[in-house]
């Protein structure tokens, strides 16, 4: 079971360049495998202890009795259940033995490192891996190539980054964990991603902060994490995305757009301030085309597309202003347990490297992806395992 572990980490961390959407089922399937391998061990009392997420997620359960996307806000919820309760379930320490999951380092070192492979492979040559792969499936169809596609590939191993960061700090290879971060600098710049080029400098600035302070710094990135959350409904509300954009051309026209949705979002959720729409139920919130359609550098743009592009927003949107007040909770108490544990266990680095992506995270989460995508849920998930797992090993003993 060791092998087939170490073969999903491997294919989890290389796979979702090619295709971003493989993390839900490389991530599920890692998260089941390891469940299903000691089941007799599970304990749900675990679970039943987190009475604070408990009482998020029966909001969020509760709004989808009112959801705008009916029946398909359940079914999304039990996905999310899943890998809530799987995640719970495998990062306890006392579940497994825990020196069995040494192997999963270096799967991953070697998995990120593909991943950077196949982004230089597909955006040098017009994107022939998924050409071909596709061809096979879809023979009687052009496939065309744009590098936006690599786009949750980037996401990903940005994220993932953080934790061979920390690999090869902790195996005091400090040259090949400086390369490798230039390299990931490098890879993000050339790619289409400019929220994860971004997400991953600030996170070196906070891994940086976080590791000089002894820790200290998390709580001012606990403030600003408080301090957006308030901040982005009121500012979305008062902006003029118009003004904005005619008075600063050299914001990119996706950039121009977020601020048009933001705007409508903020408009949708003062409707339902307080209860919100309904869980998932960005996707079929009702949209005037004639007067809310968004002309923009000669090109039509919806108002709203599948999400918010903006965590702090799509919450407030569905789940009003009790979801999006338990949301900022939950987001500082995850601060507060990456401080909780790095001290207990005097494990500085672990707490720099969990901090930074988590800073990775959440700037990518502002900007880009909606929150209850599967593949975005099952890639939290699988690096919150990942990190769990390597803590252990932080202490006396080596990754």
């Amino acid at each position: 079971m060791t092998n087939l572990y170490a073969v999903l980490v491997f294919l989890f961390a290389s796979s979702t360049m090619l295709s971003g959407l493989t993390a839900a089922p490389f991530g599920g399937a890692l998260l089941t495998t390891i469940m299903l391998a000691n089941y007799k061990k599970i304990d749900f009392t675990k679970i039943l202890e987190r009475k604070f997420e408990l009482a998020f997620l029966c909001w969020i359960f509760i709004s989808c009795l009112w959801s705008a996307s009916g029946a398909a806000a359940f079914t999304k919820f039990l996905a999310l259940i899943f890998f809530y309760i799987a995640t719970i379930i495998t990062t306890n320490p006392s579940f497994y033995n825990l020196d069995k999951y040494k192997k999963f380092a270096m799967p991953l070192v070697f998995g990120c490192l593909l991943a950077i492979v196949f982004f230089v492979v597909e955006s040098t040559t017009d994107g022939y891996i998924s050409k071909e792969f596709r061809a096979i499936f879809q023979p009687h169809y052009r496939h065309h190539f744009l590098l936006h596609f690599l786009d949750r590939g980037c996401s990903v191993l940005s994220m993932l980054s953080w934790i061979v960061i920390f690999i090869l700090f902790k195996r005091k290879r400090w040259f090949f964990a400086i390369a490798y971060t230039f390299l990931v600098v490098y890879i993000l710049k050339m790619s289409d991603s400019l929220a994860s080029y971004l997400a991953f400098v600030l996170g070196i600035a906070t891994f940086v902060a976080v590791y000089f302070s002894r820790m200290y710094f998390v709580y001012i990135v606990m403030l600003v994490v408080f301090a957006c959350g308030v901040a982005m409904p009121i500012f979305s509300h008062y902006q003029m995305p118009r003004e904005i954009s005619d008075s600063h051309p050299s914001i990119p026209a996706s950039g121009k757009h977020r601020l048009f949705i933001w705007k409508f979002t903020a408009e949708k959720a003062i409707e339902k301030a307080a209860f919100g729409w309904g869980f998932n139920s960005s996707p079929n919130i009702p949209v005037d085309e004639e007067t809310d359609t968004i002309y923009l550098e000669h090109y039509k743009w919806p108002p709203l597309p599948l999400h918010s592009h903006n965590n702090y927003m799509q919450m407030w949107l569905e789940c009003g202003i009790v979801g999006l007040g338990f949301f900022i909770i939950f987001l500082i108490r995850m601060l507060n347990k990456i401080l909780y544990i790095s001290r207990k266990d005097s494990s500085v680095l672990w707490g720099a490297a969990s901090t930074a992506c988590f800073i990775n995270y959440w700037f990518i989460a502002m900007l880009s992806y909606g929150m209850w995508q599967m593949w975005w849920i099952g890639t939290i998930s699988t690096i919150v395992l990942l990190f769990s797992i390597l803590r252990n090993f932080d202490r006396d003993s080596k990754v």
